[in-house]
């Protein structure tokens, strides 16, 4: 998920559109392999409050977040869903998302097309995940954690929204300080899908 808003990026970079800045240098942050940009690596022409056209970006630098994003096109909670979990560098794996229907057995491993979120709704959440969910030394299940605190900042948000939210805010946490409690499982549940899984902690190493 947070590859295919890195496509996004991306592709408005090509096109000469405004992008917002600051997001798009966190979301790049959160990619171990890349070294970040040097001051010369990119100009800009600041379109509005938030938002600034990349007149120059370093050539070697957009081609290699363009192979990144091409393969990464499945990130860690998105192959969790699809049962594929152990193809990801992760602590623990989510077990199932299920919507309720007349077959409530029917296990959703990867999410169809038509429930997928537009682009500016993907941002929004972005914004709100690295700018607005604190990382506290310690959270207990991360995972009930970023759902009551998106719920508070953003209106009528769901699991596919969490989702998202969940991958932007793991890239934000050491790894090495994410535990699962293997016997552990917590459910979330927005009246239309709810998503049953191992409960993640998270504890800074102390000094």
């Amino acid at each position: 998920m947070a590859a295919k808003t890195l496509k996004n990026y991306l592709e408005k970079i090509d096109a000469g559109e405004a992008i917002n800045l600051r997001a798009f240098q966190k979301l790049i942050a959160s990619i171990s392999s890349f070294d970040g940009f040097a001051e010369s690596d990119l100009q800009s022409v600041k379109k509005d409050a938030h938002t600034y056209i990349l007149s120059y970006i370093n050539p070697e630098k957009l081609a290699f977040l363009h192979h990144y994003a091409e393969s990464q096109g499945e990130d860690r909670v998105s192959g969790a869903m699809q049962n594929n979990s152990h193809a990801f560098k992760v602590n623990g794996s989510l077990l199932l998302i299920q919507k309720y229907q007349n077959h409530p057995d029917v296990l959703i491993f990867k999410l169809p097309s038509e429930i997928d979120i537009e682009e500016e709704r993907c941002e929004q959440i972005l914004s709100i995940t690295l700018y607005e969910i604190a990382v506290d030394n310690m959270i207990e299940n991360v995972q009930r954690y970023v759902w009551q605190k998106l719920q508070e900042l953003l209106p009528n948000a769901g699991i596919i929204d969490f989702l998202y939210a969940l991958e932007y805010f793991l890239s934000a946490l050491d790894d090495a300080c994410v535990s699962q409690r293997r016997n552990d499982r917590d459910r979330i549940d927005d009246g239309v899908y709810y998503l049953d899984y191992i409960i993640w902690d998270y504890a800074e190493a102390s000094l």
